[in-house]
This record gives C-alpha cells, structure tokens and sequence, in this order.
C-alpha cells in the first residue's frame, strides 16, 4: 500500500477514535443520574477501547515519523552519492559523442553509458517514496540549469530579466534542499590551467585563427538547414543553447539560424565548460546573438565530412580569423 495513503487512513482513524472517546465522556455525563451498573461498565470498556486504539495509533504514527526522518538521512546520502556517480557519466558521455568517430568500440561505449544512465535513474526512482519531494525540487533545479541563459553583457535586454527571474528561483530551490542535499549544486570556481591557454593559443599559431570543430546533430534542436553546412560559406558563432545543451558556442547561419554545437577543442586536457570559459578568455567579450542584443563572431566553413548515420551528425570545420585579446596573451605571456 501506498505510505501517504497508509497515513492518511491511520490519521483517519485516529480522528474517529478521538471523536468516538469524546461522545462516549459526554454521553457518560449526561446520563451520569441515570445509568446503570451495566450502562457504567459498557461506558468503561469503549473508553478503554478507544483509549487503547488512540494510543497505538499516536505510538505507531511517532514511530513512522521517527523511523521515516532516520530513512531519509540515508536517503540523502545515497542520492548525492548516486548524483556525483551520475555526473561523471555524463561527462564521459559528453566526451564520448565528442569524438568524430563511428568505431565500434567508441559505440560500445556510448551504449554503454547510456544503459549506465538508464540504471542510475531507476536507482533515484527507488528512493521517491522516502525523498520524492526532496528529487522533484533537484529535477526542477536541473531543469532551469538547462535553459538558463548567462549573460551579463546584455543588461537592456528582456533575457537578461529572464536570467535574474531564473536565478532567483535557483537560489530558492536549493536553500530549500536538506544541507546534505545542497552539496550537489555547490560547485568548485572553475580555475583554466596553463596547459589549456597553450593548447588553444598553438591552435591559433598553427591555424593563423581558431579551427574548431563542430557537428549538427539531428536529434537536437538546430533550426538552421543542415544544407547551407558547405565549405566555404560563412558563419556565425555565440553563446546560446539548445534542448541537450546549456549556454556552449553555436554556430549560426548569417540568418542567426543554429547549424550546429562546437566540440571541446582541449578535451584531452580539459572539460567542455573550461573550453568555452577559455573561448570566453579568448575572445574577451562573451559573443551573443544579435537577436538577444549581443555580437556574434564572424567564422567560415572550411570542412565539411558526409552524414554519419550512425549518429545522425554531420561535421564540420570552421575558421575564425580573429587574433586572441589582450586579457588573454598577458597570461600566455606570464606562463
């Protein structure tokens, strides 16, 4: 049976027990005068009764509630292990599908992987009867995670209200989390190493510009036709976002219609936040869409592979034939 409902049938009970005692002390009172010995004594025995009846169910009720709240302690230590777990899957996923390979072994990989989800999901759904209200609130913070849109430069625009509404509502939720709870979203300031400066500045040196690579993927939700991804026609790039992924660099067609997501270009060295907080680095400004307010920057299609249709990608290559900023050369030079 259901445990809310289980309650709400004890709490029932309990109610009309309470409401059984107090008829039977009134009754036991108006005919104080007039009541027999066998009257006095039936009187007794459903006080008793009910008496009985109150008591174990206020027992049983305490009980629940202790043995529930000493539950839930577990729980919130077994979720946050199973979210940490959950993280580092993702992050191998997202570098798996990555890769522009369509050997088997990466495919055994990503099944893989995506079976690995599958079964951490099930394994939260097991504790939804003890923490479902505690899993719903972090679902809703995931879920504004993903459409959050961050961007500062753009104080006049309507998005930037949208990002403060946002926010506001992350900080509610997550100071609503038990303590143990809001360990998940306290995330570490991300700090760029050396290594990932001299790794994208090499390929500027190497490139006279940025080569990047980047893929359509038809599962997403790119608006731009997969047909105007032809060599040598230019583009745009900006922060953005997409139903699978929150705020990376987009490519645009010169209509600011998405053509595709730009991979991790430091991914041996780095993760993909760290790649567009040094694209960030980079190019100084956070480069936005006009349609938002921002300034996207300029780029040229110089690869194109065929279809694969094993993922349902297709990938490009793009140039950007921008030099790095100052911020960004006075820390190479400081290496």
């Amino acid at each position: 049976m259901n445990t809310s409902f289980q309650k709400k049938v004890n709490y029932a009970i309990l109610f009309i027990a309470l409401i059984g005692a107090i008829i039977i002390i009134i009754l036991q009172i108006y005919n104080a005068n007039n009541t027999t010995k066998v009257e006095t004594t039936l009187y007794n025995i459903l006080q008793f009764i009910f008496s009985i009846t109150f008591s174990w169910l206020i027992t049983k009720l305490v009980t629940f509630e202790q043995f529930k709240n000493t539950q839930k302690q577990f729980a919130f230590s077994a979720f946050r292990r199973i979210k940490e777990i959950e993280g580092v899957i993702d992050r191998l996923h997202n570098y798996v599908i990555s890769k522009n390979t369509s050997e088997t072994n990466i495919e055994v990989i990503h099944n893989s992987l995506i079976d690995a989800r599958s079964i951490i999901r099930n394994s939260i759904a097991d504790w939804s009867d003890i923490i479902g209200d505690e899993i719903a609130t972090t679902n809703e913070i995931e879920r504004l995670e993903k459409i959050k849109i961050i961007s500062p430069e753009v104080v006049n625009s309507k998005y930037f209200d949208k990002t403060r509404e946002v926010e506001l509502k992350l900080s509610e939720l997550r100071s609503n989390l038990p303590s143990q709870l809001q360990q998940i979203y306290r995330r570490d300031p991300l700090i760029l190493t050396d290594d990932q400066f001299n790794m994208l500045y090499n390929n500027y040196l190497k490139n006279n510009g940025l080569r990047l690579d980047a893929f359509w993927d038809k599962d997403d939700s790119f608006t731009g036709n997969i047909n105007y991804i032809k060599k040598g026609n230019p583009v745009l790039i900006a922060r953005s976002l997409t139903i699978h992924r929150s705020n990376p660099y987009i490519v645009f067609d010169m209509k600011e219609d998405s053509l595709g997501v730009i991979t991790n270009a430091i991914s041996g060295i780095g993760e993909f936040e760290a790649f567009t907080s040094l694209l960030d680095e980079y190019f100084e400004v956070k480069p936005l869409p006009v349609k938002i307010g921002g300034k996207p920057i300029k780029a040229k299609i110089i690869d194109v592979e065929p279809f694969d249709k094993k993922s349902n990608r297709k990938y490009f290559t793009i140039h950007i034939d921008v030099k790095p900023s100052k911020i960004f050369l006075k820390h190479i030079e400081n290496i």
